[in-house]
């Protein structure tokens, strides 16, 4: 999700806060808003971390391996009923790791990354089947 993105999301909950009787559910929709605002900050490409080449050559942060298994652990929940022994969650384990160390090491960024690469192959599976290219 882009910074536009979250600044969208951002003013649809200031909208929601301004329509809300409830004091304390305008001070909810108020905070959603200032989560997105700062979630636009992270996503601006000058914000985001620009480590790369390092983690080709060194070990991961502690901080780092905690993301990695958290993010690792939500796809396969995301994705639904996938055993660690199966051949797809060693391809989920490697895609982490692969974004990871091209320098994104935030959680939502991480799963949503990931999840994404999975989207687009299940979509390429289906036409390459659709087209009897695949069996």
């Amino acid at each position: 999700m882009d910074a536009e993105q979250c600044r969208r999301r951002a003013r649809r909950y200031l909208i929601l806060a301004r329509q809300m009787t409830s004091p304390t559910h305008r001070a909810t929709m108020i905070e959603m808003a200032v989560i997105w605002m700062r979630m636009a900050e992270w996503a601006k490409p000058e914000n985001r971390m620009r480590t790369g080449r390092v983690f080709q050559y060194e070990a991961f942060e502690p901080e780092h391996i905690r993301i990695m298994c958290n993010v690792f652990e939500d796809v396969l929940r995301t994705i639904g009923g996938v055993n660690r022994q199966e051949p797809l969650a060693e391809r989920v384990a490697k895609k982490v790791i692969e974004l990871a160390q091209s320098g994104d090491c935030d959680c939502l960024r991480l799963k949503e990354l990931t999840l994404q690469a999975f989207e687009e192959q299940r979509f390429e599976s289906w036409r390459l089947i659709w087209r009897g290219q695949l069996r």
